[in-house]
């Protein structure tokens, strides 16, 4: 089965994003906790503050993949030229209705 951005396979089945998200949290939370028991006294600068190193490269690769989706969004003359049409005979609907004058 070919993998996609969007899904992957397990075992012959496909995930969704959404649940490729939840096992990755479930591993990072379990593989934090395992390793916060066993620093036991001794403080970990890595593993104390790793949960706010995730959240801000989480933040991070949102923040790219909007750019990215923005940037690379597709110029569509055609729509443009359609929506200018329809607020044309939107504004002549509401003079006509005494809407707006």
């Amino acid at each position: 089965m070919m993998t996609t951005a969007s899904s992957k396979t397990l075992q012959g089945k496909t995930l969704l994003r959404y649940q490729l998200f939840c096992i990755y949290i479930f591993l990072y939370i379990g593989l934090f906790i395992a390793l916060k028991s066993e620093a036991g006294e001794d403080p970990n600068i890595v593993v104390d503050y790793s949960p706010f190193w995730a959240v801000l490269i989480l933040g991070a690769f949102a923040a790219f993949s909007i750019m990215n989706g923005v940037y690379n969004l597709k110029n569509c003359p055609d729509a443009a030229m359609e929506i200018d049409r329809d607020v044309k005979e939107a504004v002549t609907a509401m003079r006509k209705k005494g809407i707006i004058s």
